[in-house]
């Protein structure tokens, strides 16, 4: 019999020794997961205060002027042609992820961008996402978007989601 990795071949290949193998092995791997999981929940206890302290120090920081330089470097960055729609895709996730609604000037840049990369699923995707965003004053802002971007939703050939029966 050879002898690979610290187990006899011989041995393997026996019904008796590998099913006490396996045995052993999934007694061992269901104590580390357990030791995993009891370690995880722990470190998640200890590290959420901070967690919560940490967001609420930082949702706070931007002013109004910041965030119309934001808005001004976005535009430009949409309507830069070299823009491909990954970048475009990336700078969506991070804008939804924030807690403020894009300004419609914003919104028609990603339009036009999604545009020139035929990307229509995008351009759908941001407006269901900024409707969402708006939550429990979706009836005071939505409209209001609605009517500032409508003529690039026009002039582009893309349908707005009441036209497509979103609700």
């Amino acid at each position: 019999t050879q002898s690979t990795w610290g187990y006899s071949v011989f041995l393997a290949r026996t019904p008796v020794s590998s099913t006490i193998h396996g045995k052993m092995l999934r007694s061992i791997l269901s104590r580390g997961v357990a030791v995993t999981r009891t370690v995880v929940a722990t470190q998640v206890k200890q590290q959420t205060p901070a967690v919560a302290v940490a967001c609420r120090k930082y949702s706070d920081v931007a002013t109004t002027q910041d965030l119309s330089v934001m808005e001004k470097h976005y535009i430009t960055y949409l309507d830069n042609p070299d823009t491909d729609g990954w970048e475009i895709r990336k700078l969506a996730n991070d804008i939804q992820g924030g807690h403020e609604i894009p300004d419609p000037q914003v919104l028609c840049a990603f339009m036009r961008a999604a545009r020139r990369v035929n990307d229509y699923a995008l351009a759908i995707r941001l407006l269901e996402a900024t409707k969402f965003k708006c939550g429990a004053q979706v009836k005071k802002f939505w409209p209001y978007i609605m009517s500032q971007i409508q003529p690039t939703l026009d002039e582009l050939g893309i349908s707005n989601l009441e036209e497509m029966g979103y609700d």
